[in-house]
């Protein structure tokens, strides 16, 4: 039995101990990712945890924060328009991919205005 959270998938504490608890009995590990259908890194991770001591009990993700501040990000974008993400890293000193991501969240796109693309084409 698993849940799934986000992206990743938490298998239950039950599942992993019947896994690890097959491979110890003799039971190949190809075999045992297959009968659970898990796969086979995963069972490796787990033999990994108990080999070290570690229990098998899912680690709750912590995540992460966001440091760009929503409001600093829409005050720039009035301020400069017109900048690309690469201009954006350059001045705000954030990556790429959280810029775009906390654009993406307060739905900020970057689309042309049609008056400058005809103004262009006619170059």
């Amino acid at each position: 039995m698993f849940f799934k959270v986000g992206k990743a998938m938490v298998y239950s504490v039950d599942l992993r101990e019947k896994a690890v608890s097959l491979v110890e009995k003799g039971k190949s590990k190809v075999e045992v990712a297959e009968v659970f259908e898990i796969g086979i890194a995963t069972l490796y991770r787990w033999l990994k945890k108990k080999a070290t001591g570690q229990g098998l009990k899912a680690v709750k993700s912590t995540g992460f924060i966001r440091k760009i501040d929503p409001e600093i990000l829409k005050e720039y974008v009035k301020k400069h328009p017109d900048h690309t993400l690469a201009e954006m890293k350059q001045n705000l000193g954030f990556g790429i991919s959280a810029i775009w991501y906390r654009l993406r969240q307060l739905k900020i796109t970057f689309k042309k205005s049609h008056i400058l693309s005809r103004a262009q084409s006619r170059r």
